[in-house]
C-alpha cells in the first residue's frame, strides 16, 4: 500500500519508545537511557525520562488523531500473530472509531483467521481478507490506476 499512497504509519514514530526503555533500563538498575538520535548514540537520565513519559503519550495519542483528521481515507492493516489471532490493539480499535466518526472512508485488511469484532466491522466502510482484495477493490473505485506491462519500471 505504501506504494501507492501517502501513508502516515504511527508505528514509525519512535518516541513511543522512550518509557519502554526506560523501564528496561531501571529493572537493570540503571540510572540512564541510551538510545540513538539523529544518527547518534545518547544517555538520557532516566528519572527525566520517567518525568515526561505522560506527555510523551499525550504527543502520541493527539497526533495519531490529528493525522486521521488530515486524512482522505484509512487503510489499517490488522496482522495475524503466530497462534491465528489478530494482531490489534484497542488503540486500532479507538483509530477506526475516531476516523468512522469524522466520516472517513475506513478500510480494513483483517488478515486473521478469527472474524473482527463488530467494533471493528461496524466503523469499517469495508473489510478485506488479504491487501490482494484490498487493490482489486481500490482499482475498481479508481484510488489506483492499472498497470500495463509498459507501465513499469
Amino acid at each position: 500500500m505504501k506504494e501507492l499512497f501517502i501513508c502516515l504509519d504511527p508505528g514509525d514514530l519512535e518516541e513511543s519508545f522512550l518509557p519502554q526503555y526506560a523501564r528496561r533500563a531501571e529493572e537493570k538498575g540503571l540510572d540512564y537511557v541510551e538510545t540513538t538520535a539523529l544518527g547518534r548514540r545518547v544517555r538520557l537520565d532516566l528519572d527525566e525520562v520517567r518525568q515526561i513519559e505522560r506527555d510523551i503519550n499525550s504527543q502520541i495519542y493527539a497526533r495519531d488523531f490529528m493525522l486521521i483528521d488530515q486524512s482522505d481515507m484509512i487503510i489499517s492493516f490488522v496482522p495475524t500473530l503466530a497462534d491465528g489471532r489478530a494482531a490489534i490493539s484497542s488503540g486500532v480499535e479507538r483509530e477506526l472509531q475516531h476516523a468512522h466518526e469524522a466520516a472517513k472512508e475506513v478500510y480494513v485488511i483483517w488478515a486473521a483467521k478469527q472474524t473482527p469484532s463488530v467494533f471493528v466491522t461496524q466503523t469499517a466502510t469495508k473489510v478485506f481478507a488479504d491487501t490482494t482484495d484490498a487493490l482489486e477493490f481500490f482499482k475498481t473505485r479508481g484510488y489506483v490506476e492499472e498497470q500495463g506491462p509498459s507501465d513499469k519500471t
